[in-house]
């Protein structure tokens, strides 16, 4: 009898490149890091994942020992939502056999958004039905490759997608989480298109925690990292000049930052103005984090 064992071979996630995934309206694809201002929590979500730069299944298995494998293989879609996977819905939003998948067509996925709370994690797996291949006998529902995407649907901090990558394997300094402003040309742009998180899911157990909305230490260092990241980038930058009561785009850079920064103030008793902001940011950026840590812990408090 051949040995039923873990771990077993899998696709090495190198050959198999993250893939992207859009928000499709008609022909339009728009990346979700950009946003999802057209969704509309009564109408289904649309979502598409090219995967023209995945090389052909057979080579891919073939390579790996995995030929066996290839007829018994499925690509689904599972989805988590909710604060937490214990407080929120978990579904299977596509499977398809992995030979009927057409690689420069990619996939699309419709989801119903009455389902949906919250932040929504997508799962891109390529899992097995019980089959043998030399040495193994591998268990249905055996997953061969794991890719997860998150994006938040609503939330005062979380208006941003957070996607969890192995910083190991991206060869990123081995950090919990990595804040990631992009280039800020005008505070009215979409902050979902300004803005990622990632977080290093080497560390599963910071992930579980942040989820869990029982470690409130832990989420004010998170969100106070954010708020301290963001305005130091929007501060630093002299040709943005936020102003105290300016009237920005909704959902844009600038409305939420002129939220924390006028968080910021009122915490010191709105003694303090921007430029006062800026200047302690420059010359006591210890005092000025600390200052976030007090705003993210009010926030998260409350």
């Amino acid at each position: 009898m051949r040995p039923v064992a873990y771990p077993y071979p899998v696709l090495p996630a190198s050959v198999l490149k993250d893939p992207e995934w859009f928000l499709t309206c008609g022909d339009e694809l728009t990346p979700l890091r950009d946003g999802i201002d057209a969704w509309d929590a009564e109408l289904p979500l649309a979502l598409h994942a090219p995967l023209d730069g995945w090389p052909a299944f057979d080579d891919v298995f073939e390579a790996c020992g995995l030929n066996e494998a290839l007829q018994h293989a499925f690509l689904a879609v599972l989805v988590e939502t909710g604060p937490s996977p214990i407080t929120g819905n978990r579904f299977t939003a596509f499977r398809q056999p992995l030979r009927a998948i057409d690689r420069d067509a990619g996939i699309t996925v419709n989801l119903d958004s009455s389902l949906l709370i919250e932040k929504v994690t997508l799962h891109l797996l390529i899992t097995v039905d019980s089959c043998t291949v030399p040495g193994f006998e591998l268990r249905a529902g055996s997953v061969l490759f794991r890719h997860a995407f998150s994006f938040p649907l609503e939330g005062s901090f979380a208006n941003f997608p957070v996607r969890p990558v192995s910083f190991a394997e991206q060869k990123l300094n081995p950090g919990f989480w990595q804040v990631d402003v992009g280039l800020i040309s005008d505070l009215d742009q979409s902050l979902l298109g300004t803005l990622l998180v990632y977080l290093n899911s080497d560390h599963a157990d910071v992930i579980e925690r942040l989820n869990s909305g029982k470690d409130r230490a832990l989420e004010c260092l998170f969100q106070a990292d954010i708020v301290a990241t963001v305005l130091q980038v929007i501060l630093g930058d002299d040709s943005l000049d936020p102003k105290s009561g300016q009237i920005y785009a909704e959902g844009s850079i600038g409305e939420v930052a002129a939220g924390w920064l006028a968080g910021l103030r009122e915490d010191a008793g709105a003694v303090l103005t921007v430029p006062m902001l800026r200047e302690e940011m420059l010359s006591r950026p210890g005092v000025f984090r600390a200052r976030c840590q007090a705003f993210a812990l009010m926030e998260v408090v409350s």
